[in-house]
């Protein structure tokens, strides 16, 4: 067990230094993407304020007014990854229902990708070196934890004087560590449960003549989880601290559906665990750095915006379309993030202070139906409960459905679908109000 745990204890120093290696590479990666986004939307707003709204449509890089050759280049390149994931698109038969604003914008230049892949190889020619002067018996993980459950089925009495129990997690950490160096719940979708070193332990505690009672009573019956908590989640909260992007939809859903599943597959692990505490605070905090950050809406004159092609109309329909993506990401964390919480950020700060001044600003109405049907959609149903306290933050939102639907000169069914929503928002006085616009005689 000496000769264990110092072989480990030398090698933890170059695994962490190749940990600390990546975590510094994707940090740069999304600080470049994220200060990218940013730029990108104060440049569009800039050079649309020289446009004169009655200018035709001729593409936002022809209107884009170049004082410098910095923005130029930016322009360049803007258009030339919004033309590309355009053509993906086409490509796959996407293009009817997406709104230009909801696609992620994650393509890197071709030279911070050539560096990027450098780094990743040497970290990949470091970590082969790791281990190279230490033999399988100790290096490899199935051929350890086989060594160490034989010595425990054959002499349990001097594996208990030993107290290896108790240094399992300071042996098996280390190669688990290894062995998930390069993954990351962001841009994998393999679960914690189905990697390699989860297949080679769960045989550890469970022999051939094992009973529920001998199970209960087994030491090593937490080893999966004690190293799901010692270190799955520690790993989780550096990646998430250093890389992740709430306005990416990819990324929402998979870190949701990893935690979900860690939850599920690892008995001791639950909301309350300290790491799990610590990684949704670190969740919270990154979503409200972006809600101060990655958010505007413009507002223009009615002349601006009388077209729908015209450069203001399409801008203000993207800065919309991205705003609805955060807040369509945000819901995703319902159930996991509190009620509480989420209500704050998405309904007082993204909804109210947002979404409905974009929506407000729309000269479509019936755009604007579409887009609040979209955004109930999206509400968790117990929200809606009559007299819940979350019906007081949509009261907004509700009126502004009301004054929509009674609208002068809107057709039927757009006065049908706000009584709908308003109904489902909890003034069903207000939604028979809009019935009876429908059914009173002209």
């Amino acid at each position: 067990m000496t000769d264990y745990t110092e072989c480990y204890d030398e090698k933890l120093g170059n695994i962490s230094h190749l940990e600390q290696r990546i975590y510094k590479t994707i940090t740069e990666r999304r600080g470049k993407l994220r200060e990218r986004r940013r730029q990108d939307t104060k440049d569009q707003a800039e050079s649309l304020v020289a446009v004169a709204g009655s200018t035709p449509y001729l593409g936002m890089l022809a209107q884009d007014t170049v004082v410098d050759k910095d923005k130029e280049v930016r322009v360049a390149e803007r258009e030339g990854r919004r033309l590309r994931r355009r053509q993906v698109r086409e490509g796959k038969g996407e293009v009817r229902g997406h709104n230009e604003g909801l696609s992620s914008d994650e393509e890197m230049m071709s030279k911070d990708e050539t560096v990027w892949r450098k780094q990743d190889q040497e970290v990949r020619e470091q970590e082969s070196r790791v281990m190279e002067d230490v033999i399988g018996e100790f290096s490899e993980l199935p051929a350890v934890a086989s060594r160490l459950s034989q010595w425990r089925i054959n002499d349990q009495e001097s594996y208990n004087s030993a107290y290896v129990s108790l240094c399992l997690h300071r042996i098996f950490s280390p190669i688990v560590r290894l062995q998930i160096l390069r993954w990351s719940p962001l841009t994998s979708t393999q679960a914690v449960s189905e990697q390699a070193w989860y297949s080679s332990l769960v045989p550890y505690c469970l022999g051939s003549g094992e009973t529920l009672d001998s199970f209960s009573e087994d030491p090593d019956r937490h080893l999966l989880s004690n190293i799901a908590e010692k270190v799955i989640l520690p790993r989780l909260v550096c990646i998430v601290r250093a890389s992740y992007d709430p306005v990416s939809t990819s990324q929402s859903s998979r870190l949701v559906g990893c935690l979900a599943r860690v939850v599920e597959d690892f008995p001791t692990i639950s909301h309350t665990t300290k790491s799990i505490k610590e990684l949704l605070q670190v969740v919270v905090d990154t979503i409200k750095e972006s809600l101060d950050n990655d958010l505007y809406v413009p507002m223009y004159s009615r002349q601006q915006v009388e077209s729908a092609n015209s450069p203001h109309s399409l801008y203000a329909q993207r800065q919309f379309w991205i705003a609805f993506k955060l807040f369509r990401n945000i819901l995703v964390w319902q159930g996991v993030l509190s009620d509480k919480l989420l209500w704050e950020m998405a309904l007082d700060r993204l909804l109210n202070r947002y979404l409905l001044l974009s929506l407000r600003a729309n000269r479509d109405v019936l755009d604007s139906v579409d887009k609040g049907r979209q955004m109930v959609q999206l509400l968790p149903t117990w929200w809606l409960k009559a007299n819940g306290p979350c019906l007081d933050k949509l009261k907004m939102f509700r009126q502004f459905l009301l004054t929509t639907g009674s609208s002068p000169g809107i057709p039927r069914d757009a006065v049908l679908e706000c009584a709908k929503l308003v109904k489902k928002l909890g003034d069903i006085t207000g939604a028979e109000n809009l019935r009876e616009l429908v059914l009173s005689p002209a």
